[in-house]
């Protein structure tokens, strides 16, 4: 593994415009956040390209480094850039990044945080890995199993030296599991700070808050004395600062995850909140708050400095539904198998993606085989379910990577038995989902940002019929051959 060295940091052509306009120091004052800054025309390409597959640029003596920005219970919904609510929270910074970089229409997840997390980072479903919910960090033992192989991991096998940070939420362990706050190191990071769980989670009676809480760093528990969205954007940009390409930075939020709370008041505009405020305008002063700290961690990366990293923002799953309005769903959000609690929020930007959007069907798990092809590392002796969409990058009408995308939930975290055990999978146009029972309902998706009416198999007939029992079939499949592997 490599260590941190003094060194410059690449950067995203486009977001030099984000960076005169997002200060280093953040968004000041209470008034309204600024207009987002109008997109350039094309981002150039640093000498070091040469196209690969589809015209990416993905094959290089240098590999690009990566940029990757999670973050907890935002739907497509709380989005502007979707344009699927009519009153979004201001997300200027997410909306001028998708202006500017390639929007994922059909990204999904899985309906809560910890698996989503473990699927992203292992290119692996919850299936093999026996993360289907989340880690209790106060009670459970569990955590994600050792010889899973993560992205930093993965990279190491490289003939390059690369730096692995992550900072923010982990959730892949606990403090009583075998590895427990040490992790994060162990599965391959060469640094990592931040909130082992949900910032409400410590190893003691001491309460934890957003503006004071226990972080993890590199093994060793502290206590951090400020707000933590703006706390994880300033460990992510001290390592920017450090890191010597090619490097990978999981930039990981809690926000805005519960528990509800008024930021800090700079940090969004509109009215004055308070304790006794609703919770979705504490919801939405957060996401403002975390717009406003993703502009300034974006606005962080010097123009000076040689090369562009791919920056790929994403949500974990859908909106927590004390935070959802009509026209959607408050019973389909976080936590559910429908659009609201799967189809997040993906966004990517880098050398030679093509700016507009995607219908393509991609997958959280599908980011550790694209990493490792734009660096040349080949992932053909692992057992991997995410594919690569590297080409989608260049090529964004063309063939989607895959042909269907699928999701799940279960509990509890291990090999099972299961207590609960739910799965779904779709098209680019139909649905199925298993549920309790072991029954399956249909959705017809087109043209909707939900599931709409669920019908029922027997009353199929045509194309429907037939898109049905293909769904029936691949689910069967994918249930045959996904198992337990520890």
């Amino acid at each position: 593994m490599s260590t941190l060295r003094s060194a410059g940091v690449s950067v995203l052509a486009v977001l030099t415009v984000v960076s005169g306009v997002l200060a280093c120091g953040g968004l000041q004052g209470s008034g309204p956040a600024p207009a987002a800054p109008q997109p350039p025309s094309a981002a150039p390409q640093p000498p070091s390209a040469r196209p690969g597959r589809g015209g990416v640029p993905h094959r290089r003596r240098t590999p690009p480094n990566w940029l990757v920005i999670l973050v907890d219970d935002l739907g497509t919904d709380k989005v502007g850039a979707y344009g699927e609510h009519p009153e979004p929270p201001p997300t200027p910074t997410i909306d001028q990044l998708a202006a500017t970089g390639l929007l994922f229409r059909n990204a999904y997840a899985n309906p809560v945080c910890s698996p989503s997390r473990a699927a992203l980072l292992t290119g692996r479903y919850g299936r093999r890995t026996g993360f289907g919910a989340i880690v209790e960090i106060a009670e459970s033992r569990r955590e994600l199993p050792l010889d899973e192989e993560l992205i930093p991991e993965i990279l190491a096998t490289g003939r390059h030296d690369w730096t692995s940070v992550a900072v923010g939420k982990w959730h892949l362990s606990t403090y009583r599991s075998p590895t427990g706050v040490r992790h994060p190191n162990a599965q391959g990071f060469d640094h990592y700070e931040g909130a082992l769980g949900n910032l409400f989670y410590t190893s003691s009676e001491r309460r934890s808050s957003w503006n004071s809480y226990e972080k993890v760093v590199d093994g060793a528990i502290t206590w951090a004395k400020a707000y933590a969205t703006t706390d994880t954007t300033d460990d992510a940009i001290r390592y920017l600062g450090q890191m010597q390409p090619p490097w990978f930075l999981y930039v990981s939020y809690n926000a805005p995850h519960t528990p509800f709370h008024v930021p800090p008041r700079e940090l969004y505009s509109g009215e004055r909140l308070d304790r006794r405020s609703p919770d979705l305008a504490k919801y939405n002063a957060t996401v403002e708050a975390l717009d406003r700290e993703i502009g300034r961690l974006l606005g962080a990366m010097s123009p000076e400095q040689r090369g562009s990293p791919y920056v790929v923002f994403l949500g974990d799953n859908g909106t927590d539904r004390a935070a959802i309005r009509a026209p959607r769903d408050p019973e389909h959000g976080k936590l559910t198998l429908m659009e609201g609690g799967t189809n997040v929020p993906m966004i990517v930007s880098g050398p030679g993606v093509v700016q507009g959007e995607t219908p393509a069907l991609v997958h959280l798990v599908d980011l550790l085989p694209t990493i490792a092809e734009s660096s040349g590392i080949s992932t053909s002796d692992r057992t991997l379910d995410g594919v690569s969409f590297l080409d989608v990058l260049s090529d964004p009408d063309g063939p989607s990577p895959r042909g269907f995308v699928y999701t799940e939930r279960f509990r509890p975290v291990g090999g099972g038995p299961y207590r609960l055990d739910l799965r779904a999978l779709r098209d680019d146009r139909y649905k199925v989902i298993r549920d309790r029972s072991g029954d399956l309902s249909f959705y017809d998706l087109q043209g909707r940002y939900d599931d709409g009416p669920a019908r029922r198999p027997g009353a199929l007939r045509g194309e429907a019929r037939a898109r049905f029992e293909r769904l029936e079939g691949e689910l069967a499949r994918l249930e045959a051959q996904l198992r337990y592997a520890h």
